[in-house]
């Protein structure tokens, strides 16, 4: 549940023309509907350039910064690099800009001196900067807070401040929090142990988007964990996250097509999916 990852696009590795038109349309068809990795994709797009597409740093930014608050963590990485990239004064910047009041710079200040980038790691400063994000209202900073209070980095390490922050996180609609929240629920950490409200939280962090809540759920089902034991539902949600690139899930589909639970059995189709788990991933 990192917050920041390399935003690699798989459509290279898969092989896949990534500005051939088809697909520049299928990930603003995607990213309209609220697929914030394709939107994460499309702005890759805009910031390379390629057939059917102008190279346009401000619309990759606009696509980024889209994509960031709505909970794609490569889109944060990619929107900080690109403006580190191009502009050498991205952190005073960015702190001018919060100390303006505005919340979202916060929060991406915060994850540069979270992550090292471009200034000496902090995780103090890190945790101060969201703070002041998410008691401003600002979503992106609770999740994030939240992931400090549950490692441990800069503070004490505390699960029931953790589940509290992805709560009101959660709550105000940034889905991956929800995620978060639902498998909190499902280990017991910070909160009882419940598996129905984390196979709830998991079903609404899956159906809005959030692909590691699919492969959460698909594991409740598969363990009958708060819910009826379906080895079938399990199968489509590690389906549906696969189809997004989530590496675990393939390998959970592949496992239920090599033991033939849910699916017809098919070794073959466990060897092709598993030859994809090499590949680096977009989403922890």
């Amino acid at each position: 549940m990192k917050k920041i990852v390399v935003g690699l696009i798989f459509n290279i590795f898969f092989g896949f023309n990534l500005f051939g038109s088809n697909y520049v349309n299928e990930y603003i068809k995607a990213c309209d509907n609220g697929d914030m990795e394709s939107c994460t994709n499309l702005g890759f797009t805009y910031e390379k350039g390629g057939i059917g597409v102008k190279q346009d740093n401000s619309k990759a930014i606009e696509l980024y910064k889209r994509a960031c608050n709505g909970g794609s963590e490569s889109g944060c990485y990619n929107l900080l690099f690109l403006l580190n990239e191009n502009n050498n004064k991205a952190r005073e910047l960015l702190k001018k800009a919060c100390e303006n009041g505005n919340m979202e710079d916060c929060n991406n200040l915060g994850v540069m001196y979270d992550n090292g980038h471009n200034v000496k790691q902090d995780y103090f400063k890190a945790n101060e900067l969201y703070r002041k994000a998410c008691n401003g209202g600002n979503k992106e900073g609770c999740y994030n807070l939240g992931i400090m209070y549950e490692n441990g980095q800069g503070v004490k390490q505390d699960y029931s401040k953790a589940s509290e922050l992805y709560k009101k996180a959660c709550n105000g609609g940034h889905i991956k929090s929800c995620s978060n929240l639902g498998f909190m629920y499902e280990k017991g950490n910070g909160v009882s142990q419940d598996y129905l409200k984390a196979s709830e939280l998991f079903t609404k962090a899956c159906n809005d988007g959030d692909i590691s809540g699919c492969y959460n759920l698909g594991t409740i089902y598969v363990n009958g964990q708060g819910v009826k034991q379906d080895y079938f539902k399990a199968s489509e949600l590690f389906k549906k996250a696969c189809d997004s690139k989530h590496s675990k899930s393939c390998h959970s589909l592949g496992v239920s097509y090599y033991e033939g639970l849910g699916v017809i059995q098919d070794t073959g189709v466990f060897k092709i999916l598993c030859q994809h788990l090499v590949i680096p991933k977009i989403l922890s």
